[in-house]
């Protein structure tokens, strides 16, 4: 009698430990994702405030005006972007 409990209360340790092991493995690649969208948020905010900077240094390099700065910096400044999101 007392091996019949103990077997069973191996499988039930058994069975939490599988189920436990998969919920973990399930929330490191859901917060994986997600820090992996953040990084790339980070990386398109970077670039477009590397642009502004290369404006604010040369002004009036290229074919850039200021009015096309003011716009680039507007659209910074209040999130929209002429591309769309990845």
């Amino acid at each position: 009698m007392t091996t019949d409990i103990a077997t069973i209360i191996s499988i039930i340790r058994d069975v939490i430990l599988i189920i436990a092991v998969s919920l973990i493995c399930i929330v490191f690649v859901i917060t994986t994702l997600k820090l992996n969208r953040v990084i790339d948020s980070l990386k398109r905010t970077t670039g477009k405030v590397e642009d502004i900077a290369d404006f604010v240094s040369n002004p009036g390099s290229g074919s850039k005006s200021i009015l096309s700065g003011l716009i680039r910096a507007g659209n910074y400044i209040l999130g929209t972007s002429n591309k769309k999101d990845r």
